[in-house]
């Protein structure tokens, strides 16, 4: 993810030669939350490489484009005008209808002369003037003369803070920046916040940034082929990917993944996930279904696509085999036929059990099955017949002329190991989009990008499955619970053992066997998964765990055991990376970060609590993994 950082701008020069100066903006909101939210709103787009220049001076012209906008008018600019409402304003001149409608509404107006000078640079007083205007303020409001009135209440709305300029100051686009960000939170003269005016969600007086990025999120497509870029309204330079939800810097998309993507925001996000299976049942009729069974789980159904192909009307049956195109939230965007060609893939089953099914003749179909993740990613349900597989098994699924044979496969040792760049095992070299998935005998899998191994010099033990290529490359890997990332971590906030010892009364007879007494254990942890509270319950044993950062264990969705982890102080702690002693500790993308207050523990952003003058932090490793070593816990408590 980006890094937080306090907005600096820098010295430059404009085109006219005239000078920009820097100026520091001190606010309290991050400056990557501000920039996206103004490119979300479309108030600020950059130029064609996306470069949003926050160091260069407004001119009248930029700053009423700006206003249009970031108002309601902003969908109505029709791209040109057929007057000239000002003589240095011609029909022709860029910003004529952003112009005319910020007059027409009251914001501006031109000087005596009948000229608006476009290219003055705007005064805050100028600015200030225009966005009371805006928010519905006129001059009775205002207590005073221009252009102290106007900036006396600019100022009282909180329109100038992390700015600060004073009458007379040219405004840079970062100090506008602020401003419009600040204005998106600022109440109207009829009390309502001005963003909600806007149609946007606006939570405890604040935009919610996820629901204005959805407003402006283009999508969901699925990719055919070819590059992307051409089907893009933007261009390569200074985009933000995304690939199945993680930031990536090169973009590797292929053949039916889903896309979405933001002009305004000059983002692509990426989705890979296919599920591949029986398509079992459609909710609530195969009329017009809104959610289908596959693989065994129920999927909402995204797109009118989707919705026609998985229907009676459409090209796959209840029966058939299909694979589902998974979008960015869960939903079936579109709907393919599975592997047709003959074929081979490799994965973990996560799942083993028996089916059934009504087919398309009203008969009740009875079989066994496996879900298997394969090291593509996608997880994909095979028929196996009488064949029955285990949880953690190791498969391959071969198909042909449309069949497909589930086997078990043998573990492919070799002496050698995985150097620290993941370029090469032992002797092999790496192909280049190598597939790779971390197990467990559990059944957990996910899926690995090499550059999650850099560092980690890997064993065949670490490696349960490897495939070569054509050109004697390894293609795919399996790993052996080598990254940490499988286990699920949390906090257990309390626990209760109780140990009961039941003597026998004594028998009459001397001679009378001796029973022995009955000890009767129970225990009772409560605890936290990012924030979710919950309780775990054992009896005839005990976990023997205290209070505090630990690993839970799963079965079919259950806590089945859980294990206490071992902390360190920090001395040093960011999004990154954290220290102690001099060294340095990798930062888990999903760290939990916990604050103890009043013997409570409280989920926070780990931006609160960075600060080791003002908390004592306490940093939780995994332990145990190749790849892992990451901090995954940290729990702060104030000084």
């Amino acid at each position: 993810m980006k890094k937080l950082f306090s907005i600096v701008l820098i010295f430059s020069m404009l085109l006219t030669a005239l000078p920009v100066y820097g100026v520091t903006v001190d606010s309290p909101v991050s400056q990557d939350l501000m920039e996206d939210t103004i490119r979300a709103l479309g108030v600020m787009s950059g130029d064609e490489k996306g470069d949003l220049r926050l160091g260069f001076f407004v001119k009248r012209s930029e700053f009423a484009q700006m206003m249009v906008q970031g108002s309601v008018y902003k969908d109505t600019v029709s791209g040109g005008s057929n007057i000239s409402i000002f003589s240095d304003v011609k029909y022709t001149h860029w910003a004529a209808e952003p112009i005319k409608i910020a007059v027409n509404a009251g914001w501006f107006s031109g000087y005596l002369d009948g000229t608006f000078k476009p290219d003055d640079y705007i005064r805050i007083e100028e600015a200030a003037t225009a966005i009371l205007r805006l928010l519905g303020y006129t001059a009775e409001d205002l207590n005073g003369s221009y252009p102290m009135a106007q900036l006396s209440k600019f100022n009282s709305l909180g329109l100038n803070d992390g700015v600060g300029k004073t009458a007379g100051k040219y405004l840079t686009r970062g100090e506008l920046l602020v401003i419009f960000y600040n204005l998106m939170e600022t109440d109207t003269k009829a009390g309502r916040p001005y963003g909600e005016t806007l149609g946007y969600l606006m939570v405890g007086g604040k935009l919610d940034y996820s629901t204005l990025v959805s407003s402006v999120t283009s999508g969901p497509f699925v990719f055919r082929g070819g590059d992307l870029f051409r089907l893009l309204p933007f261009t390569r330079d200074n985009v933000t990917l995304f690939k199945d939800g993680r930031e990536t810097s090169s973009l590797n998309i292929n053949p039916y993944d889903v896309y979405y993507y933001s002009k305004n925001l000059r983002t692509v996000w990426v989705y890979s996930q296919k599920v591949s299976g029986l398509y079992t049942k459609a909710l609530p009729s195969a009329v017009s279904p809104t959610s289908v069974m596959v693989s065994g789980n129920t999927y909402t159904i995204g797109t009118s696509e989707a919705t026609y192909k998985l229907s009676d009307r459409g090209d796959f049956s209840i029966g058939e085999t299909v694979s589902l195109l998974i979008g960015m939230n869960g939903e079936v965007v579109d709907v393919i036929a599975p592997d047709s060609a003959n074929g081979i893939q490799y994965g973990i089953v996560t799942k083993s059990e028996k089916v059934s099914y009504e087919d398309g003749a009203g008969r009740i179909i009875i079989d066994n099955s496996v879900l298997v993740a394969c090291t593509d990613g996608v997880l994909r349900q095979y028929m196996t017949g009488s064949t029955l597989f285990a949880k953690g098994n190791i498969v391959s699924a071969t198909t042909s002329n449309t069949e497909t044979v589930v086997k078990t496969v043998s573990p492919s040792y070799f002496s050698g190991s995985l150097n620290s760049d993941v370029t090469r095992y032992g002797t092999y070299e790496i192909a280049e989009g190598v597939e790779i998935i971390d197990t467990n005998t559990r059944g957990d899998f996910m899926s690995v990008y090499p550059s999650r191994l850099e560092g980690s010099l890997l064993s065949s033990y670490n490696i349960r499955y490897f495939t070569l290529n054509d050109d004697g490359k390894v293609d795919r890997m399996i790993l052996n619970n080598v990254t940490g990332d499988l286990e699920t971590y949390g906090m257990v906030t309390d626990v209760e053992e109780t140990t009961t010892v039941i003597e026998s009364p004594p028998s009459a007879d001397p001679l009378a066997p001796v029973v022995p007494p009955v000890i009767n254990m129970t225990g009772v942890y409560e605890y936290q998964l990012n924030g979710m509270k919950g309780i775990h319950t054992t009896n005839g044993e005990l976990l023997d765990i205290s209070e505090g950062p630990s690993v839970f264990w799963f079965d079919d969705g259950k806590v089945d055991n859980i294990y206490n982890m071992s902390g360190f102080i920090l001395d040093s702690l960011n999004q990154i990376s954290a220290t102690r002693l001099n060294e340095t500790y990798k930062v888990a993308e999903d760290v939990q970060v916990y604050q103890r207050f009043g013997g409570e523990y409280f989920l926070v952003n780990i931006a609160t609590v960075s600060n080791t003058n003002e908390f004592n932090l306490v940093g939780y490793r995994d332990s145990g993994f190749r790849a892992g070593g990451l901090i995954r816990v940290i729990v702060a408590t104030e000084k």
